[in-house]
């Protein structure tokens, strides 16, 4: 099943890189916007890095259907969530230079080691 932890970590990349367009996007308009209304919010949602960020969300959500059909489902949720906590660690780091204290690399080493472990049980 080493099949399905690729599938997964696809999924949580595609997931991630959303987050990360999403953040983005969110960033300029709310920074570019000098008050808050119903009309902004709505055209907030119709910005192109948003509908992009939505997109990806929802097919990653609809992958992630797939792979919880076909593994056990006390597993490829683990996996889902443990590698998108690494990928987020990673993006923050590298798209939006935050910091990576000695705790989180030592979280980031435990859980990549916990992806093995969770891993090993369906390979």
């Amino acid at each position: 099943m080493f099949e399905l932890i690729i599938f997964v970590l696809l999924i949580a990349l595609i997931h991630t890189i959303g987050e990360i367009i999403y953040k983005i996007g969110s960033k300029n308009y709310f920074l570019s916007s000098n008050k808050l209304s119903f009309r902004s919010m709505i055209g907030f949602f119709f910005q192109k890095l948003v509908v992009i960020s939505l997109s990806l969300s929802l097919i990653s959500r609809i992958m992630f259907g797939f792979a919880i059909q076909n593994a056990n489902f006390s597993v490829a949720p683990a996996i889902y969530l443990a590698f998108n906590i690494l990928l987020s660690q990673v993006g923050g780091y590298f798209f939006f230079s935050e910091e990576i204290t000695k705790t989180q690399f030592v979280g980031f080493i435990s859980v990549t080691i916990g992806i093995f472990l969770i891993g090993g049980t369906v390979i």
